[in-house]
């Protein structure tokens, strides 16, 4: 079964928690986007965790003010960090395809 969604995550706090939001965990067959808009990262290992692997289709992340302390910002399952930090609120930061 693949599981399609679109999720918009807005004015959230994540403080001390493994993942803001984790994509990543979806089975193996999560395919869809999520937007995350106006939100705060703090003491978390990251604030987006996503499958990123080469040729895998997983979902499509785009991040605006999105503020990231003592956490990284996205970071695949493997570990490796995409995002080292936070995007200002004039930018827009866009992993997948749109």
């Amino acid at each position: 079964m693949v599981l399609s969604y679109v999720s918009v995550v807005q004015s959230c706090v994540f403080r001390n928690c493994q993942y803001g939001v984790d994509v990543g965990a979806a089975g193996g067959d999560g395919v869809g986007a999520v937007s995350v808009v106006d939100s705060t990262v703090e003491g978390c290992v990251a604030g987006v965790r996503v499958r990123a692997e080469v040729g895998d289709e997983g979902a499509s992340v785009v991040l605006d003010n999105f503020e990231v302390t003592d956490s990284k910002g996205v970071v695949s399952l493997s570990g490796d960090v995409l995002l080292d930090g936070g995007v200002a609120a004039e930018e827009t930061w866009v992993l997948g395809k749109m």
